[in-house]
């Protein structure tokens, strides 16, 4: 039997990873109790050195390549901090997440099951998150994590416009109720803009609501079965409630797990696109720094396993002399896309700037 030299874990001779941490396994002896009770996480690939020069900032201004492959460092940009997206509030995964399940009443209209079975898929992709999670797995939790809370959140907030259209007033309790925050849970999904079209419907602004369906139409994920959400329209005030009461149940249940750091960029219909966010991102580089950190964040949310992304912000940090930022960053897109040649090109670069 085999120890995790992250963690202390006991590991299986034939598995490479270990199952607590995620993290690459090697043989070790047995860890002593005090290193078991103070096991910090694991060191990245590239070790920041004992000794750092400061690296010489170019006046050139730069780009940041969004093709494998090229790594081309662009202007000196403001740094980026990383924080697991919130997950678990910055804790280790754990392996006892709770699951969610979806209770139907049992004297649901078909129109109530349509939405019942909307919330069911929200709830499994929520569930795979919680898979992922305990594997160690944190990028994919995360993702599954924010496409079942955004998910959730926009047909509870459509649930609430409609009751208030007919007199009842939402509750005073801090949960979301603004289209573009309920979007940033999650640039992947078009769910909000269906949500937000199918209110606009039923107040009489159909040109308005046509425009959110359109915007939805562009994202991949769009389904033909997507139309018949539209039949909460016709759930009367108990039904909507009841449904409301629902969602919300499982919304807390999402976010007693989940605490995103969402990307706010202005809400975009083509912010599912990775390379389009890339793109966004130099482009805000000439004027707005800030603005460029939250647009490559929204591309690792979009795509957390495409490493170009991290290079992206491996390299915003390296030039704010962000060392730990850097490396972690780096760390995360080589443990994800250990063989994207962009990735093990900075890797290189890294290395050899920060010997010097």
């Amino acid at each position: 039997m085999a120890y995790c030299s992250n963690c202390g874990a006991q590991v299986a001779d034939a598995e490479k990873f270990c199952g607590e941490c995620g993290y690459t396994t090697e043989k070790t002896a047995a860890p002593t109790q005090a290193a078991q009770q103070t096991a910090a996480p694991a060191p990245p690939p590239v070790q920041q050195p004992k000794v750092t020069a400061k690296k010489k900032k170019s006046k050139k201004p730069l780009v940041i390549g969004s093709v494998a492959g090229v790594v081309v460092i662009a202007l000196v940009v403001a740094g980026i901090f990383t924080n697991g997206f919130g997950l678990f509030g910055g804790k280790s995964p754990i392996s006892d997440l709770p699951g969610i399940k979806v209770e139907i009443p049992a004297n649901a209209t078909n129109e109530e099951k349509l939405a019942y079975s909307y919330m069911e898929n929200a709830v499994s992709i929520f569930n795979e998150g919680n898979t992922h999670a305990a594997k160690g797995i944190i990028p994919a939790a995360e993702y599954k994590y924010g496409i079942a809370a955004s998910s959730i959140s926009a047909m509870r907030y459509a649930a609430e416009c409609l009751l208030e259209a007919k007199g009842t007033a939402p509750a005073e309790d801090g949960r979301l109720r603004d289209w573009d925050a309920i979007a940033a849970l999650s640039w992947t999904l078009h769910y909000p803009y269906v949500f937000e079209g199918i209110v606009l419907e039923a107040g009489g602004d159909k040109s308005a609501a046509m425009s959110c369906y359109e915007k939805a139409a562009l994202n991949p994920l769009i389904s033909e079965n997507d139309a018949y959400l539209r039949y909460i329209t016709r759930l009367n005030a108990e039904q909507l409630t009841r449904l409301r009461d629902a969602l919300t149940k499982i919304e807390d249940e999402i976010f007693a797990v989940y605490n995103p750091v969402p990307a706010y960029i202005p809400r975009n219909e083509n912010n599912f696109n990775g390379s389009y966010l890339r793109e966004q991102g130099n482009a805000a580089l000439k004027t707005d720094y800030a603005a460029a950190k939250q647009y490559f964040y929204a591309a690792v949310s979009v795509e957390p396993f495409n490493g170009n992304n991290h290079a992206c912000l491996a390299l915003l940090c390296m030039e704010m002399d962000d060392v730990s930022a850097a490396i972690r960053w780096l760390n995360d897109g080589l443990f994800i896309d250990p063989d994207n040649e962009t990735l093990k090109s900075l890797h290189e670069s890294m290395k050899g700037g920060l010997e010097q």
